[in-house]
């Protein structure tokens, strides 16, 4: 008995969508969720969300999740992580479920951590840039709010965040 091995039998690349802002850094508030706008440039699922932490406390604890976009504001959560400690460097946060994304729709990445665990430094935009969107929104309980509702506010800053396969 002969096993073929093919050559050409298909494997899967990693796809990493990102924000794009990595001039500076920034610090998030404890307690409010931040967004940041990302576009993706394929049909995939989604498998983790991820950010660059320059600095963290060691009892820092977050969560990300993804958003739909309605009209350039956050709208339905689609998906999110678990609470996790923040590892400082580029990490990526397992979702609890597979998000599938669009080619050339935008999404929505975001964050937000327990306050009172410490703080930390995530790479960013901290001068103004008129292309960047990041809204804020406070939901009862420490949890992302669905819909996303009316934000607190928005800044031109953003913050690094990413979607991505599961494939790095």
């Amino acid at each position: 008995m002969s096993f073929l091995i093919d050559p050409y039998r298909y494997t899967a690349e990693p796809i990493t969508d990102c924000t794009g802002y990595t001039d500076s850094s920034d610090t998030p508030g404890g307690g409010l969720i931040r967004c940041c706008k990302v576009t993706a440039s394929s049909d995939y699922s989604v498998a983790a969300l991820g950010l660059n932490s320059i600095t963290a406390s060691d009892n820092v604890q977050l969560k990300m999740a993804l958003y739909s976009d309605n009209s350039d504001v956050p709208d339905v959560l689609l998906g999110q992580t678990a609470y996790q400690y923040n590892v400082t460097g580029i990490h990526y946060y397992d979702l609890l479920s597979d998000v599938s994304v669009t080619n050339g729709t935008s999404y929505w990445v975001a964050l937000i951590h327990l306050p009172d665990t410490g703080t930390f430094e995530i790479k960013g935009e901290s001068t103004a840039i008129s292309t960047a969107q990041t809204y804020a929104a406070e939901c009862v309980g420490q949890t992302f709010c669905s819909p996303f509702g009316t934000p607190l506010g928005s800044a031109t800053f953003g913050f690094q965040f990413c979607m991505n396969n599961g494939i790095t």
